[in-house]
């Protein structure tokens, strides 16, 4: 792994635009031992609570000490183009 390579002890992503964070999450921390991996915001809007919590609960579970994640809403001007929106009238 390049992260691995470089010396890097974490690495993070953002869950949006053309991959899902917590795949690519899941993938870094099973391809290494010990580096941290994140995601850098898993948007409300584009995730059921739920299930972004099993999801987050399972990675906790199988890599522990080594997962950081954020929630929080998002870019509002992307989140309009991936979510319905009702009309403002």
């Amino acid at each position: 792994m390049e992260c691995r390579r470089k010396g890097h002890r974490q690495r993070r992503w953002e869950d949006c635009f053309l991959e899902s964070g917590i795949a690519t999450a899941a993938t870094a921390l099973a391809l290494s031992d010990r580096l941290k991996v994140g995601v850098g915001l898993l948007p409300v809007p584009l995730r059921n609570v739920a299930l972004a919590t099993m999801e987050a609960a399972t990675l906790y579970r199988l890599f522990p000490g080594r997962v950081l994640l954020g929630l929080g809403h998002g870019v509002q001007d992307w989140m309009g183009r991936s979510v319905p929106v009702p009309s403002r009238r």
